[in-house]
């Protein structure tokens, strides 16, 4: 967890300094041999505050239903960028 919080501070998503908002995170299994930082904003009142409209994620069926010979698929693990909030 530690290399985690360094890589934030490396990155200045956190800096030293006065605290004005307080988001309680924990850690995660993210595989076999990493773990993932969970950020909880509803002790803080950020989930309250923040809107984000509820997108269904399609099943391997409905994405299979909807590839034609000859079209290739993406897995990217694109979680870093929800960090420069």
């Amino acid at each position: 967890m530690k290399s985690k919080v360094d890589k934030f501070r490396e990155r200045e998503y956190m800096v030293p300094g006065v605290v004005k908002g307080l988001i309680h995170m924990f850690a995660v299994d993210k595989g076999t041999h990493d773990k993932r930082m969970v950020f909880d904003g509803s002790g803080s009142g950020l989930n309250a505050t923040l809107w984000a409209p509820h997108f269904g994620l399609p099943t391997v069926r409905c994405t299979h239903r909807s590839l034609l010979r000859g079209y290739w698929q993406n897995d990217m693990d694109i979680g870093e960028m929800f960090l420069c909030f």
